[in-house]
C-alpha cells in the first residue's frame, strides 16, 4: 500500500496490483520529482505511461493537473488503477488506456491529444527508455513547451532525436531524465571527437555515448599521422570505428583527417572538442593542448569528460599489447569489432 504525498489528495491510500514485479516510486523519490516540477503540474494535461497503480497520475492530479491520461495494459494493474481513480473521486478528469504503450502511442497521436508533461517509468533494463522516448519525440503528443521525464536505473544511458536533455536527477538506484523539444530551426550543436583510434575501444564508445548528450551531431575525427607507424592502418581504422558505432545512426560520422586539429573543427563547422580523461596524467596534457589550441582558435572550446571507472585500465596501447601476445581482447572494444579485429591482425 503507498499513498499520496502532496496535494489535495495528501495521505490518501493507493492500491497496488498483488503478485506483479512491480516498482513503485518510492516516497522520497517521488517528493523529490514532484519537487523539481512543482510550478509546471497546476493545470497541466499529464500522461502516465507505464503506469502501474497510476501513483505518479494520482499525485499530479493531487497537486493541480488539469487532466490524466494513463497508459497500462496488465489486467492486474488495469484494475487496482480503476479502483484507485474510483475511491480517490477523480475518474471525471482521467482516462485509462488499456492498449500497450506503442498502440496506446498511436491512438493518442489519432486523438489529436496533446500533454504538458509525459512520464514514464518503463522496466529496467530493457530498452523501453531511448524506444518509446524516440517515438514520443518523433510525433506530435508533446506540447512545444512541454517535458517528457523518463525514470531509469541510475546506471542506464539513452539519447532521444530532436530533444534536449535539460537536467537530470539521480537518487540511490534511479534517475530522472528531463528532456524538451529542440526548437524548429535551432542550430544543429556539432561536435569533434578527435584521436587515432588505433583501434577504438569500449572507452571511446563511452566518450562517443556521452557526447551525444551534449552535442546533436558528433564527428568522430581519426588522425592519419605520417610520423607514427599505427598496428591498424588508416582504412581499418575507419571500418572499425564505423562498425562501433552504426547503433548512433547519422549522429555520429566517421571522418579522417590530418594536419591541425582547429583547420579540420573549422571544415566541421564546430566550435567544441570533446577528449576523454582517464588519469590525472591526461589532464594535464589535455589541458596544455587545449591551451595551445585555443591561442590558434579563440571560438573552441575543450570539453573534458572523464571515462567511467570501469573502462579506466582500457587504452588502445593495452589493446594492442594484449594482441601482439596472443591475448583475449573480447573485453576491451566492442563486441561488434571483434571479429574484424583479429582479422586485421593475421
Amino acid at each position: 500500500m503507498t499513498r499520496v504525498i502532496g496535494g489535495f489528495l495528501k495521505g490518501r491510500k493507493l492500491s497496488t496490483p498483488e503478485g506483479m514485479d512491480t516498482r513503485p516510486t518510492m516516497d522520497r523519490t517521488k517528493e523529490a520529482l514532484f519537487g523539481s516540477i512543482q510550478f509546471d503540474v497546476p493545470q497541466s494535461r499529464f500522461l502516465d505511461l507505464f503506469a502501474g497503480s497510476g501513483g505518479i497520475g494520482i499525485e499530479a492530479v493531487s497537486r493541480g493537473a488539469a487532466s490524466l491520461d494513463l497508459v497500462e495494459k496488465d489486467p492486474r494493474a488495469i484494475r487496482v488503477i480503476r479502483q484507485n481513480l474510483k475511491d480517490l473521486g477523480i475518474e471525471n478528469c482521467s482516462r485509462l488506456w488499456t492498449q500497450d504503450v506503442e498502440k496506446a502511442l498511436v491512438l493518442l497521436e489519432e486523438s489529436h491529444r496533446q500533454f504538458d508533461i509525459i512520464f514514464m517509468d518503463p522496466p529496467y533494463h530493457k530498452g523501453f527508455e531511448e524506444k518509446i522516448g524516440t517515438l514520443v519525440a518523433a510525433g506530435s503528443l508533446l506540447a512545444d513547451s512541454g517535458m517528457l521525464i523518463i525514470e531509469s536505473s541510475a546506471e542506464t544511458d539513452f539519447m532521444l532525436p530532436k530533444m534536449e536533455c535539460f537536467k537530470v536527477k539521480t537518487y540511490k538506484t534511479a534517475k530522472f531524465s528531463f528532456f524538451r523539444k529542440q526548437p524548429e530551426g535551432a542550430p544543429m550543436k556539432t561536435g569533434v571527437y578527435p584521436g587515432s583510434f588505433d583501434p577504438v575501444t569500449l572507452g571511446h564508445l563511452d566518450i562517443i555515448e556521452r557526447g551525444l548528450k551534449i552535442v546533436d551531431k558528433l564527428v568522430v575525427g581519426i588522425l592519419n599521422n605520417s610520423a607514427k607507424t599505427p598496428m591498424f592502418s588508416l582504412d581499418e581504422r575507419i571500418r572499425l570505428m564505423k562498425t562501433a558505432c552504426e547503433p548512433y545512426g547519422e549522429r555520429v560520422e566517421i571522418v579522417a583527417f590530418s594536419g591541425l586539429l582547429v583547420d579540420f573543427l573549422k571544415e566541421q563547422d564546430s566550435t567544441k572538442v570533446i577528449r576523454g580523461l582517464r588519469a590525472v596524467t591526461d589532464f594535464e596534457y589535455e589541458l596544455q593542448m587545449a591551451q595551445a589550441n585555443r591561442s590558434l582558435y579563440p571560438e573552441m572550446e575543450t570539453i573534458f569528460l572523464t571515462t567511467r571507472a570501469e573502462y579506466a585500465y582500457i587504452s588502445s596501447t593495452v589493446v594492442k599489447d594484449v594482441l601482439r601476445n596472443g591475448g583475449d581482447v573480447s573485453h576491451f572494444v566492442p563486441s561488434s569489432t571483434l571479429e574484424m579485429l583479429y582479422k586485421f591482425r593475421r
